[in-house]
């Protein structure tokens, strides 16, 4: 039954969002992009174009977001929410494709709420295996939140 419960949990309402991403990388140095998001609850598809150095950097991940702060129909607590988000998917940098894979923590803050709506505001520290090369990047996202709720 609790099993039940977790997926339905992570599977309902949608996300919708973007937002930046800066940080170095061990072969192509500092590395600045862009991304959109979209997806259920705990799980979406991103897209994230990039640049480094040596030219662009596109990338494709599935990923998966484990924060409260999904689950939460409303802002009245004003808490701060920390969780974890990691995803993988491909890479294309430099005339090659590869491995594009991310695992770190990120708090959250519900900006806004209305009837199992919220508005978050994610801040994510993330190591990032991309290319061939291992990246620290700092990724802060907006994302609007559709869905059951459960407070």
């Amino acid at each position: 039954m609790v099993g039940r419960l977790l997926v339905v949990m992570a599977l309902s309402g949608c996300a919708i969002g973007g937002g930046g991403a800066v940080g170095y990388g061990t072969k192509r140095g500092l590395y600045a992009g862009g991304a959109v998001t979209g997806g259920v609850t705990m799980g979406q598809l991103t897209m994230e174009m990039g640049g480094t150095r040596r030219g662009m950097l596109a990338q494709f991940r599935l990923e998966g977001e484990f924060n409260q702060a999904r689950l939460l129909e409303s802002s009245r607590d004003k808490h701060t929410y920390f969780g974890a988000r990691a995803g993988v998917g491909y890479a294309y940098t430099e005339d090659t494709g590869s491995l594009a894979a991310l695992i770190g923590p990120d708090v959250a803050r519900i900006l806004d709420d209305d009837s199992c709506a919220n508005k978050d505001i994610y801040v994510g520290i993330e190591y990032r295996w991309v290319a061939g090369e291992s990246q620290v990047v700092v990724a802060p996202r907006y994302e609007n939140l559709n869905g059951l709720c459960f407070d």
